[in-house]
């Protein structure tokens, strides 16, 4: 019997396990918004509106008759696929079923897609009332207060200008805690999705403009701030491939300041993952993968959508 040698059967060149691109692997915001299960295709979830009492009321009158109006949000389901089919033959020459690492691939992009799912809620338009067939769209009055890249606060109405791009800045950050306090938002579970390149401008932002904040942006930039909590809110970093830009002010991406409860992903059932065999494909193996999750814009008034300019000049002279 002849010598077994694999460079002269299979392969040149192997790996017993597969390296994966550098990637954002885990969702950092499906567990900074309201989760919810959802069993049908749209569902309605309903909350109490603000109501009032009468003063100074005549002397043996009638109770006041004072009804409670509720208002009503609609989450629909989307599903999100991915499959491949790895042939025998790729197999045998890599000596090592790419299979289970493939599906880990899948699953870090489906983590992805959650994150771009909320902040895809949060700029759509929100189906509401009783049959959920009318619709409010993020800037219609008495739904959200935006700020434009510039900074300056959208009209009720009206979506963003195109102005000029900025990055984050302490104002900026300020601006949306006064909207979210004279909203009455809670104080606590407070959040703000930026994209990595606003901690290094709000770090040369907060050094050139007031020495004060440079500690704590610092702590911020190096992870060293408990849950990147900081003026209030809770910090989320991601790529800027997780956001979109806007249509209107082209050069700027959406970034959004939410309270948890103000935006709500639904869900399915959880993330459905198979592999097996398909014997009218040679008994190739099918790597499957798929999730199906929902949500929407719950309170317009605990919302703060705002754009930046993606890539601001960073700049840490005094």
């Amino acid at each position: 019997m002849g010598a077994f040698n694999l460079d002269q059967t299979f392969i040149k060149e192997y790996e017993r396990s597969f390296n994966q691109v550098f990637q954002q692997k885990e969702s950092m915001l499906k567990g900074t918004v309201r989760n919810e299960p959802q069993n049908s295709e749209k569902q309605r979830f309903t909350f109490i509106e603000p109501t009032s009492g009468v003063v100074d009321r005549a002397r043996q009158s009638d109770s006041p008759n004072i009804p409670t109006s509720h208002k009503m949000r609609w989450s629909s389901l989307h599903t999100w696929t991915w499959s491949e089919l790895v042939d025998d033959i790729d197999v045998i020459k890599t000596l090592n079923d790419p299979s289970s690492e493939y599906l880990n691939n899948a699953v870090n992009a489906e983590n992805r897609w959650e994150d771009e799912l909320v902040l895809d809620n949060i700029y759509a338009d929100v189906y509401y009332g009783k049959e959920g067939t009318a619709s409010l769209t993020w800037y219609d009055v008495a739904e959200c207060i935006g700020l434009n890249s510039d900074g300056v606060r959208n009209l009720a109405g009206v979506a963003f200008t195109d102005t000029v791009e900025t990055g984050l800045t302490i104002n900026k950050i300020a601006t949306i805690g006064v909207i979210m306090g004279n909203n009455s938002v809670p104080a606590s579970d407070r959040h703000i999705v930026v994209n990595e390149d606003q901690k290094w401008y709000l770090l040369g932002h907060a050094r050139a403009t007031s020495g004060d904040y440079v500690p704590a942006v610092t702590a911020l930039v190096n992870g060293q701030l408990p849950n990147n909590y900081f003026m209030g809110f809770h910090f989320h970093f991601l790529p800027t491939d997780r956001f979109v830009y806007d249509p209107v002010d082209t050069g700027a991406i959406r970034c959004a300041a939410y309270h948890r409860g103000s935006v709500l992903r639904t869900y399915s059932g959880g993330l459905k993952t198979r592999i097996a065999e398909e014997p009218g494909k040679n008994f190739n193996v099918r790597v499957w993968a798929e999730a199906v999750a929902g949500g929407c814009r719950l309170q317009g008034k605990g919302v703060v959508p705002f754009n930046l300019d993606p890539d601001p000049a960073i700049s840490f002279a005094l």
